[in-house]
């Protein structure tokens, strides 16, 4: 009788250490998973090669960076506020836009804006294949030497999201991953006051801006860049791309 109890009691517990170890197992495992996930979506970290948020230096310079598109309509829109006030922007372009609108795709160049690469599908590159990111990045290289550009060619990660074989990709063909630590909430709900608010207080020297001024939602993000011109202007900053930008990286 004893001895039953005994291997009863013995039972219990090997089942409690065992629900104890899956227990232990699975919060490990989430843990990994969450810490992979803030990996890569880290604006400023990633496992392989060089990410660039913003630049050290002391000068009142500032990128502004104008990702997607090209498209019609609003490129020229977004083209003619940049002319009027006299400032050069870099574009991360998407390839696939690029393939079906080359003539606004030509039209940045035209203007003398700097061109970025933001993938060709601009979709998520979190576990693809190398090969599949080399297209991405090589297809869209490709489409804007195709329309004349001849300046450097910066590459954006899209979403910010990236993982082992972009990194990887990066690294190995010496390309920085151009992030930002400037942007903000854009939409229709949003004002162009309120937008240009928002950017212009986090604006410090050598920072990278991020908006999205080419889609028909995005209306007031494209209203709010002679705000934000006019404002950091009159706080002594000047607008470089960013290329230029990294001229100004302290040694």
């Amino acid at each position: 009788m004893h001895m039953a109890i005994l291997a009863r009691k013995r039972k219990r517990l090997a089942r409690r250490n065992r629900l104890y170890v899956f227990l232990l197992a699975f919060v490990a495992v989430g843990m990994i998973i969450t810490l992979l996930w803030l990996v890569a979506n880290s604006r400023n970290f990633m496992l392989f090669g060089n990410i660039v948020t913003h630049v050290e230096t002391d000068e009142k310079v500032v990128a502004l960076t104008l990702d997607d598109g090209p498209l019609p309509g609003t490129t020229e829109e977004t083209l003619k506020i940049l002319r009027e006030l006299d400032v050069k922007a870099t574009f991360f372009t998407i390839g696939v836009e690029s393939e079906r609108h080359p003539d606004q795709l030509r039209k940045i160049i035209a203007a003398e804006h700097e061109v970025g690469n933001h993938s060709y599908s601009h979709n998520l590159m979190l576990f693809t294949t190398y090969g599949t990111v080399t297209k991405e990045i090589e297809d869209t290289d490709t489409l804007i030497r195709a329309a004349g550009y001849t300046g450097q060619i910066p590459f954006r990660v899209p979403y910010n999201y990236k993982f082992i074989t972009l990194p990887y990709y990066l690294m190995k063909h010496e390309r920085s991953d151009i992030s930002h630590n400037v942007s903000t909430n854009e939409g229709w709900e949003y004002s162009p006051e309120e937008i240009a608010a928002d950017v212009v207080r986090k604006v410090s020297p050598g920072s990278i801006v991020l908006l999205h001024p080419m889609y028909d939602h995005t209306l007031s993000s494209r209203r709010a860049i002679p705000l934000i011109v006019d404002e950091l202007r009159a706080k002594g900053y000047r607008f470089v791309t960013v290329s230029q930008l990294l001229l100004y990286e302290k040694s």
